[in-house]
């Protein structure tokens, strides 16, 4: 008896029934479908967030300070021989002295400060997905790792007088992982 009054009520006995069903899926299926555009939208929306960082990244004052970087470490040999030469337990202490050397000698400090500041804004704009992650480390994630790295000591010797001075930088560079 259970049976048959559970086929009776779970398929439809007549058009209007099946009419009925007809439409609650169609509209089901454009409920999800408009879900999916929503989100799709907002995906897109990200990207090109992104790419207006980049843009920003690539001109102005924050090429300039890219291209100076590029003519200081250049200019500056002795940096990687010194690395190369020193032992294993000296190269951090190497390391030190001479990115302390050079950024004092060449007046880096606010070229290194303007990327820092984007690099932290860059992730502000992550974290509150107003920018796409992973469309800003395909970019700019080896920029921020291997400018981040070179320029370190004097990072750490910032962060530790300002405490989150560089946090953002860091989580951008970690965050890398999540889109390989």
């Amino acid at each position: 008896m259970n049976s048959n009054k559970f086929k009776k009520y779970f398929w439809p006995q007549d058009l209007i029934n099946w009419l009925e069903l007809l439409v609650k899926l169609v509209l089901i299926i454009g409920a999800l479908g408009a879900i999916y555009q929503f989100f799709d939208i907002k995906q897109e929306n990200r990207i090109k967030e992104t790419i207006v960082q980049v843009k920003n990244f690539n001109s102005g004052n924050l090429e300039k300070a890219q291209l100076k970087f590029v003519t200081v470490w250049r200019n500056n040999p002795e940096y990687l021989k010194k690395i190369k030469e020193a032992n294993e337990k000296d190269q951090d202490r190497i390391h030190t002295e001479v990115v302390m050397s050079i950024v004092k000698k060449e007046n880096l400090d606010q070229d290194i400060e303007l990327l820092i500041s984007f690099f932290n804004d860059l992730q502000a704009c992550i974290q509150y997905q107003i920018c796409d992650a992973c469309s800003a480390q395909f970019f700019l994630g080896s920029f921020a790792k291997s400018f981040y790295d070179l320029h370190k000591p004097w990072i750490k010797k910032q962060e530790d007088e300002i405490h989150g001075y560089s946090g953002r930088l860091e989580e951008f560079i970690n965050d890398s992982a999540k889109c390989s």
